[in-house]
């Protein structure tokens, strides 16, 4: 299986034979606004606006509004994202 990635600057798209799928670089989320609650289903994956990063102890949005209309949109740590695609 080898994949094609194309990259975009904030986002690359992945492509293999017949299937693609776009990975975005998150914005960062500042934990002060999140509640007890929003860090618990953050950290458990159950938080849909809000994602965490177990490597790097960092939350990021899940939804960014530019990309919000495509389908196959995977959202990366911004962390994340610079060490595999940068």
């Amino acid at each position: 299986m080898r994949l094609r990635v194309t990259s975009y600057g904030d986002f690359v798209y992945v492509e293999e034979k017949d299937f693609g799928f776009y990975v975005v670089r998150a914005p960062k989320y500042s934990s002060s606004k999140l509640s007890l609650k929003g860090k618990l289903l953050a950290f458990f994956g159950l938080n849909p606006a809000v994602g965490r990063c177990g490597k790097h102890k960092l939350y990021y949005h899940l939804i960014e509004q530019p990309y919000s209309e495509l389908r196959g949109v995977f959202y990366l740590c911004p962390k994340c994202f610079d060490e595999k695609f940068t």
